[in-house]
């Protein structure tokens, strides 16, 4: 099943190349506004002038505060969410894995699903702020991927298999990069002007609440 552009990176700084298109139901921000953001974070709609040309409307800039780690940290903190896990799906048959919630939320076997899937959007998220000019980023609605995406139906084990992946190469690529990359910028729709460094922050943040919500089901 095509999610989203998969995962593949390359070169010295192991460029991300984005092979599938459908990336995935956007985040609906509450404001009134005809136009809405391509797939790849572009402002497209109905507001073009006389010759047909799009209008490119420049987002306004708000700088996010800082993060809250400082790079080290981020480093150590992007690999520890794969120890958790480990420890947390040891001896763990994928039958137990595979059971709902009790409280009708969601079980590990949407968990896990959810994770790989944000984590293929963090590395696209990462590849353009590498490569591109202060690139717009869009957010994205999730409350739906657990049917879209059919998480049920998938394999937790192999799909952490293929979120340790992910994260080992994001983790590897991030050791390499120097001063300037990690204070490059990007416009996240809604969020404002970040980082690279607040991005990498905000993934650890994220990571800290899914081994929680992990914790309190099979902990």
């Amino acid at each position: 099943m095509n999610r989203f552009p998969r995962a593949c990176w390359r070169g010295p700084l192991h460029a991300f190349a984005d092979g599938v298109a459908g990336i995935g139901t956007r985040m609906d921000s509450g404001e009134s506004d005809a136009a809405d953001w391509d797939t790849l974070g572009e402002r497209v709609g109905p507001d073009a002038d006389d010759t047909g040309e799009q209008k490119q409307p420049a987002p306004e800039r708000v700088v996010v505060e800082a993060p809250s780690r400082d790079r080290t940290s981020v480093q150590v903190a992007l690999q520890s969410i794969l120890v958790d896990f480990e420890r947390l799906l040891a001896g763990k048959s994928r039958e137990t894995l595979a059971q709902a919630s009790n409280d009708g939320g969601w079980g590990m076997v949407e968990i896990i699903p959810h994770l790989r899937d944000w984590e293929e959007i963090f590395h696209l998220r990462v590849n353009r702020i590498l490569t591109e000019d202060v690139p717009l980023l869009e957010r994205f609605d999730d409350s739906l991927w657990s049917i879209e995406h059919d998480y049920p139906a998938q394999d937790p084990i192999k799909v952490f298999a293929q979120f340790k992946q992910l994260r080992s190469d994001l983790a590897k690529s991030v050791a390499e990069l120097d001063d300037e990359a990690w204070l490059r910028t990007a416009v996240l729709d809604g969020i404002g002007e970040i980082t690279l460094h607040w991005l990498l922050n905000d993934i650890c943040n994220r990571d800290a609440t899914q081994v929680s919500q992990a914790r309190d089901l099979i902990g």
